[in-house]
């Protein structure tokens, strides 16, 4: 394994979040790609750096930096990389005005600013001292989550800038971080870990940092904190877990089913919930998009919108029914999808989803925005179960690992196709595969591929809900 050599902006932003990740990363270790969602992620918040140009007329693409801001008059680049050693940056956007002052600006594809941002900003500003460069102000750009799109985008309306130059300077008043940061990250001893049940996941290191951890110990739910101390005091079993790291009452739940290796379920609760439902079953799954640009009239950044549902509807006779949709134009998705909606989904009978708060403001929503369909959408709320909720705490299985997933919880009641069969598995795809078969310069072939996968991923969410009601039926009674 080689160094990367440049201590580089990025890297110490992964080290301020774990520093363990930021020294493989530093030192070349193999890791894990990022998964498709992350990587669509990124590139959309590549878009909104993008548009933040905009902003700025006559802002010009910089590479270097020393050139362009020390001339006379003035002038506003975008990414300029600043350097100093081994130690680099590429900032979003630097400005010079009328009276030579630097105005630093750092995008943010968020609607909130966050404490993390503050030392992302702090790194350029420190860079820019060593090149003795004053910055006159530090600036977030981020959206406005207030914005709705009417028409053509006005860049003005769209994002709000925030002035963070007090707290900028606060972090840097003796830039011990940095300076321990470039002190550390060369350190031949590997740096401390950061154990988080959810970043964990995700990190391209997971392998070479956890290897050796029980996935019991790492699956305690809401662990946090504690998955660190157990860890850090070499507890790798739940068994082992001693007196003074208190559990809580799900945690421990967990514990006692992970133990034992046997399922805990309450049939009288279980029987009683799902006898109040009421046949047609309709059995309703989304799939929506969360652009941070919004793209169609009457939306917001991050607004959830629909793209696609499954629906199954079981008959008190046992029939059981399915239908779907799907929009395939670049068109607002919402008005044909409702139309349709509106000609399967009736006015009676229980309505079930997973995690129905998502299905449920998804629909309110749309209430809002199409006032024809209010009463039906208003309806469809009222008669909501969420199934979820069954799995929380009246059956766990060792199986679960303490989470009440449909993909974790599915496999236990329905082994005839899984998630891990499909070319789309998980709803980040979804959204982001519908983008690029919609807005995207793909082929023909490529895109009826697309279709299919997602109708059949979508078609999986209902009918697992399906199978899952039906045994748990046979199961109580």
């Amino acid at each position: 394994m080689s160094p990367s050599f440049s201590k580089t902006k990025t890297n110490f932003i992964e080290w301020i979040n774990c520093e363990r990740s930021a020294f493989y990363s530093f030192n070349a270790y193999p890791g894990k790609d990022l998964p498709y969602p992350d990587k669509a992620q990124i590139n959309q918040a590549y878009k909104v750096e993008e548009e933040s140009t905009k902003l700025f007329p006559g802002i010009k693409k910089s590479h270097d930096f020393d050139f362009e801001i020390n001339q006379s008059a003035p002038i506003t680049v975008y990414q300029p990389r600043i350097k100093v050693g081994n130690l680099e940056a590429r900032a979003d956007i630097i400005k010079k005005d009328i009276d030579s002052r630097i105005h630093l600006f750092e995008v943010k594809s968020s609607t909130k600013p966050k404490k993390e941002y503050i030392p992302d900003i702090a790194f350029q500003v420190f860079l820019l001292k060593k090149n003795n460069i004053n910055i006159e102000t530090c600036n977030l750009i981020l959206l406005n989550g207030e914005f709705v799109r009417k028409g053509n985008i006005n860049p003005k309306k769209l994002f709000q800038i925030l002035d963070v130059s007090d707290q900028v300077k606060d972090y840097l008043k003796e830039d011990l971080e940095i300076n321990r940061y470039i002190k550390e990250i060369e350190s031949k001893t590997i740096l401390e870990r950061n154990i988080s049940s959810t970043k964990c996941k995700k990190c391209p290191y997971i392998v070479s940092c956890l290897a050796g951890i029980s996935s019991q110990i790492l699956s305690i739910p809401r662990g946090g904190k504690k998955i660190q101390k157990l860890v850090d005091r070499g507890i790798n079993n739940l068994i082992d877990i001693p007196e003074d790291i208190k559990l809580t009452e799900n945690q421990q739940k967990y514990a006692d089913v992970q133990i034992s290796n046997k399922y805990q379920i309450n049939k009288s609760v279980i029987k009683e919930v799902l006898s109040s439902l009421e046949f047609p079953i309709t059995f309703l799954d989304y799939e929506t998009i969360y652009p941070a640009i919004p793209k169609y009239d009457g939306t917001y950044p991050y607004q959830q919108v629909p793209f696609q549902f499954s629906i199954h509807i079981l008959k008190d006779d046992g029939n059981l029914i399915y239908d779907e949709y799907l929009h395939l134009e670049k068109s607002n998705p919402m008005p044909n999808l409702l139309k349709h909606l509106s000609t399967v989904v009736g006015y009676e009978g229980s309505v079930i989803s997973w995690n129905d708060i998502f299905e449920k403001s998804i629909n309110n929503t749309m209430s809002g925005m199409y006032p024809d369909y209010k009463i039906l959408l208003d309806s469809i709320n009222e008669r909501m179960f969420d199934l979820s909720i069954i799995f929380k705490n009246d059956y766990l299985h060792p199986k679960f690992m303490g989470s009440y997933s449909l993909k974790n919880v599915m496999p236990v009641f329905y082994d005839k196709l899984q998630y891990s069969d499909l070319s789309i598995s998980e709803g980040g795809t979804a959204s982001y595969k519908w983008m690029d078969m919609i807005f995207g310069n793909l082929d023909i072939k490529e895109n009826e591929k697309i279709k299919r996968d997602l109708l059949e991923y979508s078609k999986l969410d209902t009918e697992g809900m399906v199978e899952i009601y039906k045994s748990l039926i046979n199961l109580v009674n």
